[in-house]
């Protein structure tokens, strides 16, 4: 959920379809829709941030699933624009710091990688 007007929310179906919603007056329109990639069964969303001087939700979502793999989607052009392995197998969980743009993942092997997810350096 990006609890900025006009809100938006970010679904990751079961099937692994992400799809995008917006509230438009009260009601709630599917503004993009991403179908299940094979083979990156993901689990979990969370919006990734234009830049860390920003601290502004973009166009941006960040995936991470069983195969180990992070992935930023270009909501534009709904299509992956960055990826990095997890070096930890498997990632269950993740969160963002919007202060400082950087992602922590929590792995298989017990252990969490911090990435920098912001636009600029």
């Amino acid at each position: 959920f990006e609890p900025v007007a006009p809100f938006r929310l970010a679904v990751l179906r079961s099937n692994g379809d992400m799809e995008v919603w917006n509230s438009h007056d009260s009601s709630w329109t599917r503004s993009v829709f991403v179908p299940a990639v094979v083979d990156a069964p993901l689990r979990r969303l969370c919006w990734s941030v234009r830049s860390a001087s920003s601290n502004v939700h973009g166009d941006k979502i960040l995936s991470c699933g069983l195969h180990g793999v992070i992935t930023e989607w270009d909501l534009r052009t709904i299509s992956p624009s960055r990826s990095w392995d997890s070096y930890g197998g498997a990632a269950w969980c993740m969160a963002l710091d919007s202060r400082s743009g950087r992602l922590a993942v929590g792995c298989e092997d017990g252990g969490v990688s911090l990435f920098e997810t912001a636009d600029d350096p």
